[in-house]
């Protein structure tokens, strides 16, 4: 028997048209995007309304604490994989050290739906799309590597609880300032551009599971029509200021690293005792005027008959910042800086 038969087999998803719907609390003129939108926040109150029935009901007053920056305004179109995307709904989170977290953005096709682009300071953009797997029962079942339905092997990477700072625009379910979410990341066994989340609200709630892509810096301006800026050569003249960005675990050890051949000419040195490399250091900027050769990166440690784990990177620093950072102060600071004079790791 053809699918064609059955009802709808065969057929197009018909065209959603937006409904228009009034402000309850000022009496502007909203569309309603998509049939899912539960929550529309009016952008001239900042009232947040219930849509999901026949009447718009005024749940209250969003924020609209300007602090918040986005990337990208309500209503702006995204082209991806060749279809035409809207803006729809913008949220930050803060996560468990009130630091700013996720910012993320809810995208709209009506013949395609939704799916999320995300950007996260310091971690790195992604584009995210609901799962339709069950959810593994992660937040009772501690193993480290689960296997999905289809196969897929996860390793869990990360474990934490985001708190909603801000949220504006169309939403598919009713959200408010203070939701808290519990979310557990996988990284991907097969590529390390893949994580599976799988998050509930806390207190209680559906389980729900998610499937991000990381891409770059440059493919996320692409996708919202920021200026990619040309692409450095390696002169002399090249000014390269950087900070050595260090994430140590200290196992009250030993590491000693040194390079073979002629001794290169020194930019910056500096010194760390084990406490502070129980976390993440974030060095003075130091500058490097001539990169045409490699970047070389000696790391010693007057401690014996032990040893210690270190992994490091440098970051692009846009502006000169004498003082050492944790990285969580830095992501702070930066936060609220537009994209281009964020640090970038190279």
């Amino acid at each position: 028997m053809s699918d064609l038969t059955y009802i709808g087999g065969g057929a197009p998803r018909p065209v959603y048209k937006p409904l228009a719907i009034l402000c309850p609390s000022c009496g502007a003129s909203l569309t309603r995007h998509s049939e899912r939108s539960q929550q529309i926040t009016c952008q001239y109150c900042d009232e947040r309304i219930d849509c999901s029935r026949a009447v718009a009901k005024a749940l209250g007053k969003s924020s609209s604490d300007g602090k918040f920056h986005y990337d990208v305004d309500l209503n702006h179109t995204i082209e991806h994989d060749g279809h035409q995307y809207t803006v729809i709904g913008r949220m930050t989170y803060l996560d468990s050290d009130q630091e700013i977290g996720p910012r993320d953005y809810l995208l709209f096709n009506s013949q395609l739906g939704t799916f999320w682009m995300t950007v996260y300071s310091g971690y790195g953009y992604y584009l995210t799309k609901r799962s339709r797997m069950i959810p593994p029962n992660v937040f009772e079942d501690t193993r480290r590597t689960i296997q999905m339905p289809d196969g897929s092997r996860w390793e869990r990477s990360e474990q934490e609880v985001y708190t909603l700072a801000h949220v504006d625009g169309a939403l598919p379910w009713i959200a408010k300032v203070g939701d808290k979410v519990e979310t557990i990341e996988f990284c991907s066994v097969g590529s390390s551009k893949l994580t599976l989340a799988v998050e509930r609200p806390v207190g209680g709630g559906e389980v729900e599971c998610s499937l991000s892509t990381e891409i770059s810096r440059i493919q996320w301006m692409q996708l919202v029509g920021k200026e990619v800026p040309p692409s450095r050569t390696m002169s002399t003249s090249a000014l390269w200021m950087g900070r050595l960005l260090c994430f140590a675990v200290w196992l009250g050890a030993c590491m000693a690293g040194a390079g073979d051949g002629d001794a290169p000419k020194s930019v910056f040195t500096d010194e760390y005792n084990g406490k502070q490399l129980k976390n993440e250091v974030v060095t003075p900027t130091f500058e490097n005027m001539n990169i045409e050769e490699p970047v070389a990166i000696e790391l010693t440690a007057s401690v014996d008959n032990s040893w210690m784990a270190l992994r490091y990177a440098i970051l692009q620093s846009a502006e000169s910042d004498p003082s050492v950072r944790t990285y969580p102060e830095l992501l702070s600071i930066e936060s609220e800086l537009p994209l281009a004079q964020q640090s970038q790791m190279v």
